[in-house]
C-alpha cells in the first residue's frame, strides 16, 4: 500500500480547517512553521514553534519602529549638527 502524500500545509487556515488536521499544523510548528488561524477572514492567532526566529525579527522590527517613531525629532536635530 503507498504512503499517502504529504498534505500542503498553509500559511493561513480558518480554525474550522485547522481543527481536522491539527496534528499537521503541530508537526509543521515543530519544524519551524508559523501557520496564522482565522475567524471570519480576520488573523486571530498563530501556531508557531516554542521559539520562532520570525517572532523575534518582528518583535525587534516593532520596537525599532517605535524608537524612530518616538525620537525621529532627535534624530533629525542630531543629524543638522
Amino acid at each position: 500500500m503507498a504512503a499517502e502524500p504529504l498534505r500542503e500545509i498553509p500559511d493561513e487556515i480558518s480554525v474550522t480547517e485547522a481543527r481536522k488536521i491539527l496534528g499537521e499544523l503541530a508537526e509543521a510548528a515543530e519544524n519551524g512553521r508559523v501557520i496564522h488561524l482565522t475567524k471570519r477572514g480576520q488573523r486571530i492567532a498563530k501556531i508557531m514553534p516554542e521559539h520562532s526566529q520570525a517572532d523575534v525579527d518582528e518583535a525587534f522590527m516593532q520596537s525599532a519602529d517605535w524608537i524612530i517613531d518616538r525620537y525621529s525629532d532627535m534624530f533629525d536635530r542630531m543629524a543638522e549638527l
